[in-house]
C-alpha cells in the first residue's frame, strides 16, 4: 500500500512479533506503518475495540479484511469451541470490522476488500468449517455490494489460490 502512495497503513494482527517484522520490512518506504494488536477470535470484542480505534483515526480509504485460521480435519472430529473459533475469526470478525469502519469508508467513498479463498467458492474435504466461514464472507460481500454502492463504498472479494 505504501508503494501505491498511501501515507499511513495500519496493520493489525494478534501476533505483535509478526507486525513488527512487517513494519521493519517497510522502514525504507515513504509513509507510516502503524501496528494495532488485534485478536479476531471474539467478534464482540473486535467490534468494541475497532469502534474505539476508529474514533482515533482521521480517515480510512480502504479496509482489507485478510485474517484467517484453518484447521484441516473432518467435521465429526471438531469440538464445538473450535467450530466457533473458525466462524468467529474467519467471518464474524470481518463483519465487525466492516461495521466499525463503515462510517470512515462512507466519508472517503472508500473500498472494502475481503481476501477470501477458493474455499469461499468450492467446499473441499477436511475443510468444512473453513469453507463455511469463507462462503459466509462471499455471501456477505455479494449482499452488501449493492447497498454499499449507494453509499459510495466499493466492495471487492479476492480469491487467491493456495497461500
Amino acid at each position: 500500500m505504501l508503494d501505491l502512495g498511501a501515507k499511513k497503513v495500519i496493520i493489525a494482527a494478534r501476533r505483535v512479533d509478526e507486525l513488527k517484522r512487517v513494519k521493519e520490512e517497510c522502514k525504507d518506504k515513504k509513509g507510516e506503518v502503524v501496528i494495532w494488536e488485534l485478536d479476531l477470535s471474539d467478534p464482540n470484542l473486535v467490534l468494541i475495540d475497532a469502534t474505539k480505534y476508529a474514533r482515533t483515526v482521521e480517515r480510512v480509504d480502504i479496509l482489507i479484511n485478510n485474517a484467517g485460521v484453518s484447521m484441516k480435519k473432518n467435521f465429526v472430529d471438531f469440538d464445538f469451541e473450535s467450530c466457533q473459533t473458525m466462524i468467529n475469526t474467519n467471518c464474524l470478525s470481518h463483519i465487525a470490522l466492516t461495521k466499525a469502519f463503515l462510517p470512515h469508508l462512507r466519508a472517503s467513498r472508500g473500498q472494502l476488500v475481503f481476501i477470501n479463498g477458493i474455499a469461499g467458492l468450492v467446499g473441499t474435504g477436511m475443510s468444512s468449517l473453513y469453507s463455511c466461514a469463507k462462503f459466509g464472507i462471499t455471501g456477505f460481500a455479494r449482499s452488501i455490494r449493492p447497498e454499499f454502492k449507494e453509499l459510495g463504498v466499493t466492495v471487492s472479494v479476492i480469491y487467491p489460490g493456495n497461500v
